[in-house]
């Protein structure tokens, strides 16, 4: 989704490459910003969330039990592992949440 993996270096000095992604992908800051994210699942394996960096608004982490891979600010990728997690997500975070899911649900309503 974030592009290519690539390897670059300076011309003539491979030692000094490294692998960078390429910004071709289908997620930029000038491009589907409206996907917050995806859930994939190959071959019947294990699901993964991938976070879009750039979407206007962010999916919730810890909402599916499944590794998450999010991009930092700094360029680098974070995975998360809340597979293993049998504690339930604390009440208090469900209710501040509330507030942020009824507004987005009017606006969806208003806008039509």
């Amino acid at each position: 989704m974030y592009g290519n993996l690539k390897f670059s270096y300076p011309e003539g000095q491979p030692e000094k490459g490294e692998y960078i992604v390429d910004k071709d992908g289908g997620w930029t800051p000038e491009k589907n910003t409206t996907t917050s994210a995806v859930h994939y699942a190959r071959n019947n394996g294990e699901p993964l969330l991938v976070h879009n960096y750039w979407a206007q608004r962010p999916f919730p982490e810890d909402v599916f039990s499944c590794k998450e891979i999010s991009l930092s600010p700094n360029g680098l990728f974070e995975e998360t592992d809340f597979a293993n997690i049998t504690a339930p997500r604390p009440v208090l975070s469900r209710i501040v949440d509330i507030p942020g899911r009824l507004l987005c649900f009017l606006r969806r309503i208003f806008r039509r």
